[in-house]
């Protein structure tokens, strides 16, 4: 549900946990339901247990005028009620008994775009931030750093701090640079051959990914590689690999993804079992291989 509404969510980012673009998606979520049901109550019920189950709640039962008498999960029988009773409450706190909330200041940040990965700790340090502070601003950021990608990441900074992070980050030497890969063990594959083409060393990998043993790397598992400044050979290598898992963006098609990897659209669309009028999400996953 989150992806349909365009919320990433992968193993470097969640932006469920964002609490602005996730009331954003929930917002245009329970609209669209509104629009479909014309009643709140029915939209709550179909937020919390899926629109499907509110239908077929209602063609087993097409003389029920509305939500109360749907035979629904006991889940959202509570959490419709629920909802409502806090919206009241919300709304005249001391008319129920409760003391009137004290009111917080907006939270104020600047953003800044980075590419590709940065350790979050150099981010705080940039900033004159704490790694917490940093970590508190973005919620959504599930990892250390940044994601590695050519697109850019929006980053909360403490305000009044964006444009000296960048001139800090710009400012530090290339052979003082460390970014990171995730990337996926295929059969065959020793640490050492992964090492050596990200141009970092086997060390490194084990003490990230807290390998204990160094020949026992596990085909089809994921490693997080620290790449140094030494990795000119990243894109031939992924190039090498059997399969090559790409995350769709905003904007792509079938066709586009298999042109940017040299490829057929009719290959790409048989490696990942897609009709020819098949649909594609930002965050879905489309196989290539390297045939």
């Amino acid at each position: 549900r989150a992806r349909m509404y365009e919320l990433r969510v992968d193993w470097w980012i969640d932006e469920r946990r964002d609490p602005e673009k996730a009331t954003r998606a929930a917002c245009t979520y329970l609209h669209e339901l509104y629009e479909r049901f014309g009643s709140w109550e029915l939209s709550l019920a179909g937020y919390n247990s899926g629109e499907g189950r509110v239908e077929r709640a209602r063609r087993k039962r097409p003389s029920c005028p509305d939500y109360w008498c749907l035979d629904l999960p006991r889940e959202t029988e509570n959490f419709v009620p629920k909802f409502m009773a806090m919206v009241m409450i919300g709304s005249n706190p001391s008319e129920f008994g409760f003391e009137e909330p004290r009111a917080c200041a907006p939270l104020s940040y600047d953003t800044i775009e980075i590419r590709d990965a940065v350790d979050l700790q150099v981010i705080a340090d940039a900033t004159g931030a704490s790694y917490d502070d940093i970590k508190k601003l973005n919620p959504a950021l599930r990892r250390w750093c940044t994601p590695p990608s050519d697109s850019p990441t929006t980053v909360r900074v403490p305000v009044g701090t964006g444009r000296q992070c960048l001139t800090a980050i710009a400012a530090i030497p290339p052979e003082d640079r460390v970014t990171w890969r995730r990337h996926r063990v295929s059969r065959g594959e020793t640490l050492s051959g992964i090492a050596r083409a990200y141009g970092t060393t086997i060390s490194a990998n084990t003490s990230v990914n807290d390998i204990r043993n160094p020949h026992s790397i596990r085909s089809g598992s994921y490693i997080v590689i620290p790449v140094g400044p030494g990795a000119d050979s990243i894109s031939a290598y992924a190039d090498a690999s059997p399969v090559i898992n790409y995350r769709v963006r905003r904007g792509d098609t079938i066709s586009s993804i298999a042109r940017r990897h040299g490829k057929s659209t009719r290959d790409v669309l048989r490696w990942n079992g897609l009709a020819w009028n098949s649909r594609i999400y930002p965050g879905d996953v489309i196989t290539i291989r390297n045939m």
